[in-house]
């Protein structure tokens, strides 16, 4: 059994800080911060993600603003320097490991040192502390940690979002969001109605069914129309009566002139009674770009609506995650939904279609994309019977959807909160 042990705050730090909650706070001196129930705070080490220096010691205690308070620490992203090789031992002794106190109310905490285990999350009892001491080691260093501290909520909140129109069948949601086919296609069919045609490689559903007529409320349907007189078409998601989250991709060859229109209220695109509204604004990710092998980073976008959307039995909001999210990890089967190629020779659909596809953990995520995939992101991999590639808010796939693919890979929403949060009109809960 653990011993039980009362840790004070180590003094580990030149500086005291009496913080109040902000946005993000940095572990470089000794702070000791106020957590009332619903803040969020941003944790992380020094420089982060680049870096941490040596030598460095820091410490921070977050304690509850009230006895019915209870705080969670929650850390999506862990890379510590570990020494090796025949002289590690006899370095080790001169401060060449880097360690982590952790205390969770009168318990010691175990702290992870990579992100083979994440993502890593405590909760104290109502009224208790936590307290976290960093040091750094002489020889090496790393990227280090990203935490999330949340003042706990007492009791869950009565939302209306999110709510599908039939019963019928249980939505599980893509880190906080169903999916949607997202891609891009030169020429667009127009109209649409399944008429002539291609959907790009990477837009297929195989294997779905069509939904219920406004099954999915929040689904949206993208047109992009380029100055030349080709199109794109991707999927986006309602998440107020003002905005619209997508895919950066989606914008990333756009060209001044270029407009979008965004088709929604319908599950069939051929239906007379489709609405549709023009985006006033596009808001990309600002650190939106591909690697060097050319996958997508930070791949999330919001669209302003120039008229707000009335929300009724067929349109409606989806439910984002909320912050306390970020200690999920999300496995097993996705239900995901979007317009795409049936087959390989199929044109478009009009259609909405739904399909499952079974998620996998990050190690799994990383093993499949040789280390692509980070903390920020999800991914799935091909079910028997259908292939689903790139579906949701998607940075990108295996080369093929057939039997033979290997993974799709999605942005994971509850990552971007404090983004959709600054850059829209919708609350986020802790």
């Amino acid at each position: 059994m653990t011993p039980m042990v009362r840790p004070s705050l180590l003094a580990i730090g030149a500086l005291l800080c009496l913080c109040r909650p902000a946005a993000s706070l940095e572990c470089r001196w000794l702070s000791l911060t106020k957590i009332r129930r619903g803040d969020v705070l941003r944790f992380t080490s020094p420089n982060y993600p680049s870096n941490y220096p040596n030598l460095h010691k820091c410490g921070a205690k977050f304690y509850p603003a009230s006895k019915n308070v209870q705080v969670q620490l929650t850390c999506n992203d862990v890379s510590l320097y570990s020494d090796s090789g025949m002289w590690s031992y006899l370095r080790s002794l001169f401060l060449s490991y880097d360690w982590v106190f952790l205390a969770s109310g009168p318990w010691m905490q175990s702290f992870p040192r990579d992100d083979s285990n994440l993502p890593a999350s405590w909760t104290t009892a109502p009224g208790e502390s936590i307290h976290f001491g960093f040091s750094s080691n002489l020889y090496g260093t790393s990227r280090g940690f990203q935490c999330t501290v949340i003042g706990v909520q007492e009791q869950p909140e009565t939302r209306s979002c999110g709510l599908k129109n039939t019963a019928r069948r249980s939505a599980r949601k893509l880190g906080g969001v169903n999916a949607t086919a997202t891609g891009r296609q030169s020429p667009l069919p127009a109209p649409l109605p399944g008429g002539g045609g291609l959907a790009p490689e990477d837009n297929k559903i195989f294997g779905g069914e069509d939904a219920e007529e406004s099954e999915w409320p929040w689904m949206v349907f993208l047109i992009i129309e380029e100055t030349d007189g080709t199109n794109g078409f991707c999927g986006g998601t309602i998440i107020s009566e003002n905005y619209i989250l997508t895919a950066a991709h989606c914008f990333e060859m756009v060209t001044p002139g270029t407009t979008a229109t965004v088709l929604y209220g319908v599950s069939d695109l051929t239906r007379t009674d489709v609405q549709f509204v023009i985006p006033e604004e596009v808001i990309v990710h600002p650190d939106f770009k591909r690697d060097a092998n050319g996958a997508f980073l930070n791949d999330i976008a919001l669209l302003r609506l120039g008229t707000g959307l009335t929300f009724s039995d067929t349109v409606g909001p989806v439910c984002l995650p909320s912050f306390s999210d970020r200690a999920k990890s999300y496995q097993g089967d996705a239900e995901i939904t979007g317009w795409g190629q049936l087959s390989n020779t199929d044109p478009l659909t009009s259609s909405l279609q739904e399909a499952k596809a079974r998620l996998l953990d990050l190690g799994q995520c990383k093993q499949r994309t040789d280390d692509a995939v980070t903390f920020e992101q999800l991914c799935s991999d091909p079910v028997t019977g259908m292939s689903v590639c790139p579906i949701g808010l998607v940075s990108y796939g295996s080369a093929s959807c057939e039997a033979d693919g290997k993974f799709a890979v999605y942005t994971r929403v509850d990552q971007y909160l404090e983004w959709i949060r600054d850059n829209s009109d919708v609350t986020i809960r802790p």
